[in-house]
């Protein structure tokens, strides 16, 4: 005996339902992704942050000097946790596009603006009654003269704040190009950019172990 089928159903028809079938088994089981992505994100962020050739320096190294910032840690620290906090994780929905399942995972972080995070820190007021804005100075200004005829020259460490240098009459001073950055590239930014690929690598795996 010989039993023949045939399908009645377009090819189209199927592919699309299958389609459907695998967007609903992602939603599902994708579903509070968004939550460990963003956790996983913060800690590379953070740690980016924290090891940045411009922090250590800021903290026990030339920066530190330079700006005469006595404890720059503190501030920084706060600084990068308001950073940090603030990423946010957006995931769209898996959905049939014509012939394939479109998702997409909308990570944002590091605004334009680093002002809103450093409100009340990256600042110190001299004795003689200056503020100094030294976080403000490091990601915004670049290599602007910014303390006008005036320098920092080395080896006063009973007068100095950090135990080595002071402003004395001079040409001007600068954050140290080495370290300056303007709003669009600042250590605060590249710090992020160095971890890009760092940051797909682990959407990739927490999805991927999700599935």
């Amino acid at each position: 005996m010989e039993i023949s089928l045939k399908v009645t159903t377009p090819d189209n028809v199927i592919q699309n339902r299958i389609l459907k079938a695998i967007a609903r088994h992602l939603n599902q089981r994708l579903f509070g992704i968004e939550a460990k992505i963003k956790n996983a994100s913060k800690n590379l962020l953070q740690d980016a942050l924290n090891q940045s050739s411009e922090t250590q320096s800021a903290i026990s190294g030339s920066l530190r000097t330079e700006l005469g910032v006595v404890d720059a840690a503190g501030d920084l620290q706060e600084i990068f946790t308001a950073i940090v906090e603030a990423t946010e994780v957006k995931v769209n929905k898996a959905a049939v596009r014509g012939p394939q399942v479109h998702m997409s995972v909308i990570l944002t972080a590091i605004p334009f603006d680093l002002s809103q995070f450093s409100s009340g820190m990256g600042s110190y007021t001299t004795d003689k009654g200056e503020k100094i804005d030294w976080f403000r100075w490091l990601t915004t200004l670049g290599d602007a003269v910014i303390v006008r005829q005036y320098d920092s020259v080395s080896g006063f460490p009973a007068q100095s704040r950090t135990g080595d240098k002071i402003m004395v009459k001079g040409k001007g001073w600068r954050v140290p190009p080495e370290y300056a950055g303007n709003p669009s590239d600042n250590f605060v930014t590249r710090a992020t950019d160095s971890i890009l690929k760092e940051l797909g690598n682990s959407i990739e795996k927490t999805i991927g172990a999700a599935l």
